[in-house]
């Protein structure tokens, strides 16, 4: 499903007991009774692509048999969040089943860091794929999941926002207790602008929670003199500082 509206139909449900991959790309979700929720079923499903540009992002039934889901929010895609104490339960129903997981959005979704909360733990999660608003406006998010994926074996972080200064977690989605990053994790990417000091600050927390550094790549994207744009592998403890390079 591609660049569909549901503004006028008056129920679209989606239900299939053999469907096993679904893709919904570009989709415009909102509703004339904005709090009329789509239900999708697909118990068979085993990779799902879902990307929601606007309105009430549709809710999963149970998804036992799903490994791999690549999910995007628009900014305008958070009408699914409609007070305070909503969530919307897509994280959770996914959390204990998925051995890949991309969570992206386009600016700071509430949407994701109110629903995480209701995860208890991503028991099977191996491949892991983030973006900016799991660090913004600190690190909360992203220690939470980590604390909470025992069998993680790959993290990808992607920051493509201009270098704003991050916060220290403020302890709202990690506990006082200390804990130890998954014994099983591999490498860890960091994907971002040159001079991004959040990816040498979360660095800093990862070792601390137990990943060392050799484990730890962090790729700046540099504009040079001439125009090209090329990838630059980067020490963890240090940044170097070419006056010739200019921020993307």
């Amino acid at each position: 499903m591609s660049r569909c509206s549901f503004l006028s139909v008056l129920s679209y449900d989606i239900s299939s007991p053999s469907v096993r991959c679904l893709s919904i790309t570009d989709c415009d979700f909102r509703r004339i009774d904005e709090k009329k929720q789509a239900i999708i079923s697909v118990p068979s499903l085993v990779y799902l692509e879902l990307a929601a540009e606007r309105g009430m992002v549709p809710a999963f039934e149970s998804t036992p048999s799903l490994l791999s889901a690549s999910i995007k929010l628009e900014d305008s895609a958070h009408s699914w969040i409609r007070d305070e104490k909503d969530a919307s339960l897509l994280l959770e129903r996914f959390s204990d089943v998925t051995t890949s997981l991309d969570l992206i959005a386009d600016r700071q979704q509430l949407a994701f860091r109110k629903d995480l909360k209701l995860c208890a733990t991503f028991t099977k999660l191996r491949i892991l794929s983030l973006n900016d608003w799991c660090v913004e406006p600190d690190f909360g998010p992203l220690l939470y999941i980590l604390r909470r994926s025992p069998s993680l074996e790959k993290l990808r972080l992607r920051l493509s926002k201009p270098y704003l200064a991050a916060e220290e977690t403020d302890g709202s989605y990690d506990s006082t207790e200390p804990f130890l990053v998954s014994k099983h994790l591999k490498v860890v990417e960091i994907k971002c602008r040159a001079k991004d000091e959040r990816a040498h600050r979360i660095s800093k927390a990862l070792c601390s929670y137990g990943v060392s550094a050799d484990k730890i790549n962090i790729k700046e994207r540099i504009r040079s003199s001439d125009g090209i744009y090329y990838e630059s592998d980067t020490s963890i403890h240090s940044y170097s500082d070419p006056e010739k390079y200019q921020l993307d």
